[in-house]
């Protein structure tokens, strides 16, 4: 082999050992890419399934029965020896939520709640003949947005931490929370804080004295109430049939409070249906009034019982300023109307008692000095805002 064949053979040796080594560089770094995508997709992974565990864990902190998700959560204080378990945030009686009487069903984790607990005690402890939730049987399930099958029925207590009413306003600020949570239930906290208007309801548990002289005040006065009845305060006879035709009449707003006054999510969902079907027919029938607005006994609430009241066409209503009004011993008149008067804001909606001989001394005083200071009152609206 002459010399130029052996530089020639030398110089395609060097071409193929470099082809050889680009080849090697060129798989070396093909298989570094691959692991470089493998690890990235392992790493993404990893990281979505952090994301996915933190998530969760977000969620479950923000679920409306964790106690530890409301806003205001205050320390229980009792207002009576009969309510040493009930919800509140200070010794100060601030409008807050209306607690269980002798038949409440408490619950562990409580909505965010104000300083003095506010319950509807007076309307369980008259009569000793308190009707039992009615017969479920045949009773048609209400059908409308909500599975009720999904939704949680762990009992939970409406009302409002002192602390977070507003100090110019005194609106109080957690209506915004319980909007955020449960505003889809077509339910009512307030009405349009834009406005000096304030909203009178007043609850009928059972047939009393008081009820007859309300309606002649709020006739002198011009104001319409929302008069939320229970069946015992149907059951009244010749009275009660009265003082409803004159509600209806005089233009107030007529609501429903259930059959026995019960804690709503004691009970089963025939049962809860029961409650508000039967006052419905019964009002229907006799008055040929057609009930649009449900208030919950002792505020005490569920998820499941929110979507039922929805299902059923009919809107919750709870409200904005409430205070003991309820008890045997009725507290002082000129310290009542102070309060009444030192809760005036914007949208309020006051929950009062028929039944209370404080409410009835104080009420023309108390509408008279709202009036003087710039507010006016609304009928209450029946079809949702």
């Amino acid at each position: 082999m002459d010399r130029e064949d052996m530089e020639r053979q030398e110089s395609e040796e060097r071409a193929a050992r470099k082809k050889e080594l680009r080849e090697r560089q060129m798989k070396k770094k093909k298989q570094e890419e691959q692991m470089m995508i493998g690890g990235g997709i392992i790493l993404l992974a990893v990281l979505v399934l952090v994301i996915v565990l933190v998530a969760r864990g977000c969620n479950k902190k923000k679920n409306p029965e964790d106690e530890a998700s409301k806003p205001g959560k205050t320390e229980s204080v009792s207002d009576s020896a009969e309510n040493t378990d009930e919800p509140g945030g200070s010794e100060t009686e601030e409008p807050g939520t209306e607690g269980a009487g002798q038949e409440s069903t408490k619950s562990a984790e409580t909505e965010p709640v104000s300083g003095e607990t506010e319950t509807e005690a007076a309307d369980t402890e008259a009569p000793s003949d308190v009707p039992e939730t009615p017969a479920t049987e045949g009773t048609p399930m209400p059908v409308g947005n909500w599975d009720l099958s999904t939704l949680d029925n762990t009992p939970l207590n409406f009302g409002y931490a002192a602390e977070n009413r507003d100090p110019v306003t005194h609106i109080p600020t957690d209506w915004a929370w319980y909007e955020s949570m449960w505003g889809q239930f077509n339910v009512d906290w307030i009405q349009d804080t834009s406005q000096n208007i304030i909203y009178l309801t007043m609850d009928e548990g059972y047939p009393n004295e008081y009820t007859t002289t309300i309606l002649d005040i709020l006739a002198e006065k011009n104001v319409k109430a929302c008069f939320f009845l229970t069946k015992m305060f149907l059951d009244g006879g010749e009275q009660s049939s009265a003082q409803i035709r004159r509600m209806i009449d005089e233009g107030h707003v007529l609501g429903n409070h259930t059959v026995s006054h019960r804690s709503m999510p004691s009970l089963t969902i025939e049962e809860q249906t029961a409650e508000i079907v039967t006052v419905n027919d019964l009002v229907r029938n006799q008055f040929g009034y057609e009930l649009k607005l449900f208030r919950f006994p002792e505020g005490t609430y569920s998820a499941e019982t929110l979507g039922l009241v929805d299902n059923l066409g009919m809107k919750t209503c709870f409200w904005s300023y409430a205070y003991n009004d309820y008890s045997d011993e009725q507290p002082p008149v000129e310290e009542s109307l102070q309060k009444a008067v030192e809760g005036l804001h914007p949208g309020a909606v006051y929950l009062l008692h028929a039944n209370s001989s404080t409410n009835t001394a104080f009420l023309a005083q108390w509408i008279d000095e709202a009036r003087a200071r710039g507010f006016e009152f609304g009928v209450y609206p029946v079809t949702p805002n």
